[in-house]
C-alpha cells in the first residue's frame, strides 16, 4: 500500500507516473490523500479506483472487514 499526500507543489505527471508504477512493483493499493478537498482517491490494481470523502469509510485491504473513517484521515492530531 502507498499513501502520497498532495502538496501545494502538486504536479498530476508524476503523481500518476508513481500511480502506475507502484502496482508494477507490489503495491496493491495506491492511496492519495487530498488535503484542499478532504477527500482519499484509492486505486486497487485491479483497476477499480474510488473517491471517499468526510462521511465514507475506506475497506483496509490488509485487514478483513475493518474500515477507515475519511474524517479520522483529517482529524488535527492531539497531543
Amino acid at each position: 500500500m502507498v499513501v502520497e499526500v498532495l502538496s501545494q507543489s502538486y504536479r498530476k505527471g508524476p503523481v500518476a507516473d508513481r500511480q502506475k508504477l507502484c502496482p508494477e512493483n507490489g503495491a496493491r493499493e495506491f492511496w492519495l490523500v487530498d488535503l484542499d478537498q478532504r477527500q482519499v482517491k484509492v486505486s486497487s490494481t485491479d483497476g477499480r479506483t474510488a473517491t471517499d470523502r468526510t462521511g465514507d469509510a475506506i475497506p483496509l485491504l490488509f485487514s478483513g472487514d475493518a474500515r477507515l473513517s475519511v474524517a479520522a484521515i483529517f482529524q488535527p492530531i492531539q497531543k
